[in-house]
């Protein structure tokens, strides 16, 4: 148990200290040649954030230590914004394996979750589309269906062999040198807002991941 569990807090500050390092090298080769690109104050904002991202899971790992395990805050979830801050960190993940990232569809809808795992969740499909796809595109959806907000992140990628699309959500599970808990923990997040994350679609054209999130009941 106490395995699984490093496993699973090593997977989820993986990313933002990823995202952190790239962007501070990146500067500092800048700074070493004399100059800073016109974008280094977008850059030093997205180190920021993920620095504050990072100390928000510290903050859950110390609460789950010392007893406290809370259930997640709630509340009002703008997709617009989160769309953008789910950009500003994956757009350079895509491009060093020369994928185009968009968003599209209805980002105006509100829903009712917790922002922080929800961008996690985005974050690790992205990730996982990114790693199966090269030259590429990759798209981020959003549907407004009424009471809930359908999400899908679909690419154009290898797509997953037929043996293998099966266990994709098994903890653990993986054909590459990664732990195999990125899906899974996408899943149980999903389950927690009241939804199912499930592969829509998969084949030699790509493949597609779906979910729901409920809508933020109108006022």
């Amino acid at each position: 148990m106490n395995s699984d569990f490093l496993r699973t807090v090593a997977h989820e500050l993986k990313t933002p200290l990823t995202v952190i390092s790239g962007y501070a090298q990146l500067m500092n080769r800048q700074l070493e040649k004399g100059s800073l690109a016109e974008n280094a104050p977008e850059r030093l904002k997205i180190i920021r954030q993920e620095a504050d991202r990072l100390s928000e899971i510290v903050n859950h790992l110390m609460d789950y230590t010392y007893g406290q395990n809370r259930k997640s805050e709630m509340s009002e979830v703008d997709v617009s914004a989160l769309f953008g801050i789910a950009g500003s960190v994956l757009s350079p993940i895509c491009a060093k394996r020369n994928n185009t990232l968009t968003f599209s569809g209805d980002s105006k809808c509100r829903v009712h979750g917790n922002s922080e795992l929800l961008l996690q969740v985005l974050i690790n499909l992205v990730v996982n589309a990114n790693r199966h796809t090269e030259n590429g595109r990759i798209t981020v959806e959003v549907q407004d269906c009424g009471e809930t907000a359908e999400f899908s992140v679909s690419d154009n990628g290898k797509g997953i062999a037929p043996e293998i699309a099966g266990h994709i959500f098994e903890k653990g599970f993986t054909t590459t040198d990664g732990r195999g808990l990125g899906l899974s923990i996408s899943s149980e997040t999903v389950s927690l807002h009241g939804g199912t994350l499930s592969l829509r679609s998969t084949g030699p054209d790509g493949s597609c991941f779906c979910f729901t999130i409920p809508e933020e009941e109108k006022k």
